[in-house]
């Protein structure tokens, strides 16, 4: 047709930080893959997955997103023990994503392309279960069904601004957590201002 078209690679599931490497993240970077999804469901391991943003970064991947799994229970696997994650947790999952991109810019060079993260965040429901509507030990329903109501204006875009994930989902997880005991049509109508 003789028009140009930029082709890119999407590996549309995350990416386990625990296996990306020097090596891996370097190979990685050689192809032209958009985003690199980076799976960080639980809080523990927080240092795997800084150390897996960082490596992408370095290796000129510079669109980044992660998959924030909530409302999981108390499992063993990968060789470590993980707790039920909390609504705190997901929040600190985001934050920690938001504070990395920023840390991860400020590092580059000048002239140097921005490195964008996303987070989306997705609700845990047991392959065992029957239905939908599983609600984890540290959660409950009101919390689960909050948090999809937070979700609305990214329009399963993912959330990746500063001042969205503040306004949205506070400024800390004390925030967050006021935020889910809000009436829905309050959390669905902030920001609108009626006259």
């Amino acid at each position: 047709t003789g028009k140009t078209v930029q082709r890119y690679v999407d590996f549309n599931q995350g990416l386990d930080a625990l296996f990306l490497n020097e090596s891996k993240a370097k190979r990685l970077g050689e192809i032209a893959l958009r985003p690199a999804r980076v799976a960080f469901d639980h809080i523990e391991d927080r240092g795997i997955y800084e150390r897996a943003l960082k490596l992408c970064a370095k290796y000129g991947i510079t669109e980044l997103s992660n998959y924030v799994l909530y409302n999981s229970e108390d499992f063993g696997g990968k060789g470590q023990k993980y707790r039920a994650d909390t609504p705190e947790d997901l929040y600190d999952r985001m934050r920690i994503t938001l504070d990395l991109k920023d840390e991860i810019n400020e590092s580059l060079p000048e002239g140097s392309d921005k490195v964008a993260a996303f987070s989306f965040p997705m609700r845990y429901i047991p392959l065992s279960a029957h239905e939908r509507g599983y609600v984890g030990s540290k959660w409950n329903a009101k919390f689960l069904r909050a948090v999809q109501r937070m979700l609305v204006p990214t329009q399963g875009k993912g959330v990746c601004s500063r001042s969205f994930f503040e306004a949205d989902f506070g400024k800390d997880a004390d925030q967050f957590v006021r935020f889910l005991c809000m009436p829905e049509k309050l959390i669905t109508n902030r920001g609108i201002i009626s006259t």
